[in-house]
């Protein structure tokens, strides 16, 4: 008779449970009334989502190759994935997006962006800064102190100048930015001293990437900038052989760098950002309806990567301030970096093109 009761009670506990399961379920898909993709949506996770295989013998099938490990542990991917769930919300079964993480399709400039070029895939997420093997419309981004702040460059990037970019990256590569993702603002970090003021970075051996325009910065500011592989980095500060480097917060603590340097500056000498870009030719074969949807989602993962950027980035800084020593510069002294790097600008106007290059500060209203 207790056995009985008992099996009872767990039959009558189970059923409760899944009625449960099931009301959550309804709930959660109708929070949003934008179709059955939604539906969908809300019984799977986000990468069998925007993965989802499609049965429509019309579909466009998406390639997106990214070097990358995977779309949650950076902001800044976070974005991208926010691009595909509204690309697929839109779309549904209009659409199949295969992605492939890793660097399994190229992990160099001319095997992602080369790739995008000969319809190898369609889309990549890239850093600007890399593109400058192909063109020069975003070595303004390059320029020390060009763009202060995150908001203000990314209000530069959704206007005028970032027209001015896009088409100068369409004529010389045939390849368009549907959005810019940012990374974040760079910022100063190294093993020897607190820097405060640019005589603070005198003598200081300093990485930097092999790009000439940050060599001259960072020559601007006294130091002396040494040419370093990303994948040498954390041994090369381990080791001594530079003093410190530059990059934004997230790559300081996620790849260890504040474990081998004691000092950290809020310079933001620099904007780092990104792009999500396709194939011109892929965009311009779509129809209409679908190049809307490629709109809608690039305006909707813009705002998220903004704001999933700066809310981490304030993150970043307090777990950083308990790693190292940091000093925040005031208006005054900040000035005094971007003074100093003024003086070679002149000479960085040359490397990208003087005519272009005042076009982007014209409209910049700089």
């Amino acid at each position: 008779m207790k056995q009985g009761r008992i099996l009872v009670l767990f039959v009558v506990l189970t059923v409760l449970a899944l009625g449960s399961c099931v009301k959550a379920k309804v709930e959660t898909a109708s929070e949003d009334t934008s179709g059955k993709a939604v539906e969908a949506k809300a019984e799977l996770t986000l990468t069998e989502f925007i993965t989802e295989k499609s049965d429509n013998p019309d579909k466009i099938v998406l390639r997106y190759a990214s070097t990358s490990r995977n779309l949650e542990d950076h902001p800044y991917m976070r974005g991208f994935a926010k691009f595909m769930e509204v690309l697929k919300t839109e779309l549904g079964d209009k659409i199949e997006i295969q992605y492939y993480l890793g660097g399994t399709l190229g992990t160099s400039t001319d095997a992602i962006l080369g790739g995008l070029q000969n319809r190898s895939f369609e889309m990549t997420d890239w850093p600007l800064g890399s593109f400058a093997e192909l063109t020069h419309a975003f070595q303004p981004f390059d320029v020390p102190y060009l763009f202060t702040s995150m908001d203000s460059a990314m209000d530069l990037l959704n206007g005028k100048v970032g027209e001015i970019m896009t088409d100068k990256c369409l004529e010389d590569t045939n390849i368009r930015p549907l959005y810019y993702a940012p990374i974040g603002m760079r910022q100063l970090t190294n093993s020897k001293r607190p820097v405060k003021t640019p005589d603070d970075m005198k003598g200081l051996k300093i990485r930097v990437q092999n790009n000439p325009l940050h060599i001259a910065g960072m020559k601007a500011l006294g130091c002396s900038p040494t040419p370093i592989a990303f994948g040498e980095l954390f041994t090369s500060l381990q080791q001594k052989v530079v003093d410190g480097q530059e990059n934004p917060l997230s790559t300081i603590y996620d790849y260890k760098i504040a474990e081998v340097q004691d000092y950290l500056t809020i310079t933001n000498h620099l904007f780092a950002v990104g792009t999500m870009a396709v194939s011109e030719d892929f965009y311009k074969s779509l129809p209409a309806d679908v190049r809307a949807a490629f709109d809608k989602a690039s305006a909707a993962a813009s705002a998220y990567t903004l704001n999933e950027v700066k809310n981490a980035e304030a993150e970043y800084l307090e777990k950083l301030k308990a790693i190292l020593d940091v000093y925040e510069p005031t208006q005054d002294e900040l000035k005094a970096f971007q003074d100093k790097v003024k003086s070679a600008w002149p000479e960085m106007q040359k490397t990208i093109g003087v005519e272009y290059f005042n076009s982007v500060i014209k409209a910049a209203g700089l």
